[in-house]
């Protein structure tokens, strides 16, 4: 896991969301738990990050604002193929384990969703806090 914990020993996740509430929400309950959280509200943003920066697993909102989170999903899958990622949506969550359903390395979360879910999805995922 060499890089992707911080100085600390904090794993390193990326919050990808645009609702200033959710993304506050989201980093100080995976902070709280041990991880280091990175929050940014584009998706384009997030994709320089990935590619600049080692991040153990990405927290993707579907509806962001200046692209789609499958669209971003399936662009970093182009990346990364064996990088975790954590959908999280306030719409219809079926619709989106259906679409990623074959992809061992991604978990729907819906909206709202409580510190124990997130870390559930997290854990799913094979990731745990370091620290």
């Amino acid at each position: 896991m060499r890089g992707l914990v911080n100085y600390y020993g904090r794993v390193k996740v990326l919050i990808v969301e645009d609702e200033p509430l959710v993304a506050r929400y989201a980093s100080a309950a995976l902070e709280e738990k041990g991880f280091s959280p990175t929050c940014t509200a584009s998706g384009t943003h997030a994709l320089d990050l990935l590619a600049t920066t080692a991040i153990a697993v990405s927290f993707i909102d579907i509806g962001l604002p200046d692209m789609r989170g499958d669209d971003l999903v399936r662009t970093l899958r182009q990346m990364d193929s064996n990088h975790p990622i954590l959908i999280c949506t306030g719409f219809d969550a079926a619709k989106y384990r259906a679409m990623f359903a074959a992809d061992a390395l991604i978990r729907v979360l819906q909206k709202p969703f409580t510190q124990l879910e997130l870390l559930a999805g997290l854990y799913s995922l094979g990731i745990q806090a370091s620290a």
